[in-house]
Parts: C-alpha cells; sequence; structure tokens
C-alpha cells in the first residue's frame, strides 16, 4: 500500500509516539492542586509553551481544543460579528459556520479566488468584524498571500483570522510577522495524534465558548484537557523545527517527479494551481473525463491511497467548492484528484504510483498509452 493521503491524516511520528508513552504515567487532572495534578498542570503548560514558540507566540495566546474543525468554529462565533469576510476556498468547517451565522442574518461576503487558487482580498467590504483567509489550501496546497491580506483587512477596521492547518509544519508560520488576530492548528496533520489542536488568540481578544462548563483553557473551551494529546502536539511542533526544511525540499522534490511522471504518462490530466506558490506535498490533478470518486476507488484497490479534497467532506458528492472557485467545471473539479505526500514518502512509491495512475486511467479510459 502507498499512502499519499498526508493532508487527511499523517502517521504518528516515532518521537512523538515515545513522547506519548513517557507521559502516559503523568495522570493528574491538571485542574486539581495536588500533587498528581500539579504534574499534569506543569505538562500541560510546557505543552502550550512549546505549540506557541512554534508559531511565534505567547503561551498565554494559545487555546487547546479538540481539533482544527472546533478552533475555527471558536474563532468565527467568537469575532464574525454583524458582518464578516471570508474566502471562496476555505475548509468547511470555516465556511459552515459562516453559512450559519448568515441565516441568523449576518452579512458575510465571499472573496474569489483566481485560476491558479489565489484569493483576492484587496477589497475588504466597509464594515466586517472579521476576514478569514487560510494560509495554505487543502485541496491544492497554494499557498494565500495572507500579509497582504491582513493588511488590508486591518486597513478596513477589522480582525484576521487565518487556518493554517495545511500549512504547520510546512512552512515557517510567525503570527507576528503575518499579523494574524486569530490562527487555528491541528496535530493530525502535523504527525501527531488526531483529538487535538489549537487556536491562536492575540492578546488583547476574548474568544467566545461555544460549549458551557468548567474555566479551562481560559474558559474558552470547558472540559479536562488532554496532558497526553497535548504533550503529542509539542511534541510534534519541536520536531518539525527541526526538521522542516530538509523535509519539505525532499517532499517537494518527490512532489514535482510525481507530476512530471503523471503528465508524461497521461494525457489530458492537468495540475491545478500550478505555477502558484505551493506547499511541498500537495498535489492536485484533473483527469479529464473521469469521475474522481470511481478513480480514487480504483486506485485503491490497486494498493494507492488518495482523495478528492479534504476527508472532511467526503461523503459530500458535490464537486470541490475549491476547484469550481478556481473556474473549473463541475465536471472536471469531479474529476480530480489530490495525491499528498509526506515525511515517509520514498522514490520508489512514487514510480510506483505513478505507474499505477497511467495504468488506472488507461483501464477506466478505454485506451492505451
Amino acid at each position: 500500500m502507498i499512502y499519499l493521503d498526508h493532508n487527511a491524516a499523517t502517521p504518528i511520528a516515532p518521537e512523538v509516539r515515545e513522547e506519548m508513552l513517557r507521559v502516559l504515567e503523568i495522570y493528574g487532572n491538571p485542574s486539581s492542586l495536588h500533587e498528581e495534578g500539579q504534574k499534569a498542570r506543569s505538562l500541560l503548560d510546557e505543552s502550550r509553551a512549546k505549540v506557541a514558540a512554534f508559531i511565534g507566540a505567547f503561551p498565554d495566546e494559545i487555546i487547546f481544543t479538540s481539533g482544527g474543525t472546533e478552533a475555527n468554529n471558536i474563532a468565527v462565533h467568537s469575532f464574525a460579528g454583524s458582518s464578516a469576510a471570508v474566502s471562496a476556498i476555505e475548509h468547511s468547517s470555516v465556511l459552515k459556520p459562516f453559512e450559519y451565522l448568515a441565516a441568523k442574518g449576518v452579512r458575510v461576503h465571499h472573496l474569489p479566488a483566481d485560476s491558479g487558487g489565489i484569493v483576492s482580498a484587496g477589497n475588504i467590504p466597509a464594515g466586517v468584524s472579521l476576514v478569514s483567509v487560510m494560509l495554505a489550501n487543502n485541496d491544492t496546497g497554494v499557498i494565500q498571500p495572507v500579509r497582504k491580506a491582513t493588511e488590508a483587512a486591518h486597513a478596513a477596521g477589522a480582525l484576521f483570522h487565518t487556518d493554517a492547518v495545511q500549512a504547520a509544519g510546512k512552512i515557517r508560520i510567525n503570527v507576528r510577522e503575518l499579523g494574524a488576530d486569530i490562527l487555528t492548528l491541528s496535530a493530525h496533520k502535523m504527525y501527531a495524534p488526531k483529538g487535538i489542536g489549537a487556536l491562536f488568540v492575540r492578546r488583547g481578544l476574548k474568544a467566545s465558548p461555544l460549549m458551557q462548563g468548567g474555566s479551562q483553557e481560559k474558559a474558552v473551551r470547558p472540559g479536562t484537557e488532554s496532558t497526553v494529546l497535548a504533550a503529542a502536539f509539542a511534541k510534534a511542533c519541536e520536531t518539525a523545527e527541526k526538521r522542516m526544511e530538509k523535509d519539505e525540499a525532499e517532499i517537494a522534490r518527490l512532489r514535482d517527479m510525481l507530476e512530471s511522471l503523471i503528465t508524461a504518462k497521461v494525457t489530458d490530466c492537468r495540475i491545478n494551481g500550478l505555477g502558484s506558490p505551493r506547499v511541498s506535498g500537495t498535489s492536485n490533478i484533473t483527469f479529464s473525463g473521469l469521475k474522481g470518486d470511481s478513480l480514487i476507488i480504483n486506485l485503491d484497490l490497486a494498493g494507492l491511497c488518495v482523495s478528492g479534497g479534504s476527508a472532511c467532506s467526503s461523503a459530500d458528492f458535490r464537486p470541490s467548492h475549491v476547484l469550481t472557485a478556481m473556474g473549473l467545471s463541475d465536471g472536471d473539479a469531479r474529476a480530480s484528484v489530490r495525491f499528498s505526500l509526506g515525511r515517509g514518502t520514498t522514490e520508489e512509491e512514487i514510480v510506483r504510483a505513478a505507474e499505477t495512475v497511467a495504468d488506472t486511467v488507461s483501464s477506466m479510459r478505454g485506451k492505451t498509452w
């Protein structure tokens, strides 16, 4: 089996697994005042500081959540106000909360993307309270001009939120340099377990809870914190910090090889976002005339794991809203497949994957190249 779906979930890194086993012995509740509780509190504080350092934030600006979806929902519900702007290519965990608020009367403006997948955020409508533009797109890997978008948002008097889930660990992130007020992270895209994420909220801002309960996580995310998951997330950040440049250079080389091999072997295919800045491991390719879901199933039967885009939308049979926002027809959007590479991907796997794609496409089209 060749796994090229790292944008959906990454395997747990050995360093992270070892850290999880080590901290399993720290079993106290971090809200308890006794010795065991304070051991857990110390571990949680250390983990928060490491996640904060990874993005250039202060520890008290980090709120641990169950993942990117919860963090995005907290961000949108807390700061959208009566009018907000969001890019047309956001993850569903950003778009859906905005849709919910729009149904409640909030004015939501959608910022378009060009054919290269770049969001145009130069003209922010007057009166908006929040602008949300992701840092790297989950379908295409296209990196957005977030610094420019932040400046435009602030010039319009709005706060700025960026979903950095697919960027973290792939490109350097510094919230001060980006100028972001709110930023979202998720551990399972960074070789850590599922079930934990983080929301950066700049000092001076106050997020609102989605749930009612205790005072954990600055009373924004009530419930007993998972010290094990927090420590795993922190270790993943530490590991990424040390090896990011080397990893991403190799992954980019393999991604380029995959694209070259596939486009050489398969006619009527197109790389979406080619020419735009992209994170290293993502390649979205349209195979004209095919149904993407059928191609994905056939590739899986041939031993290759890929996807049609966000795993969170896999049950939604509509074409990718990201690709249609870039101008693709519904048919071409449905004929697109996302390949996402990771640390463990090898050159041998890339060669085999390209051959598998070529053979499978040929079989489905009933042609021979």
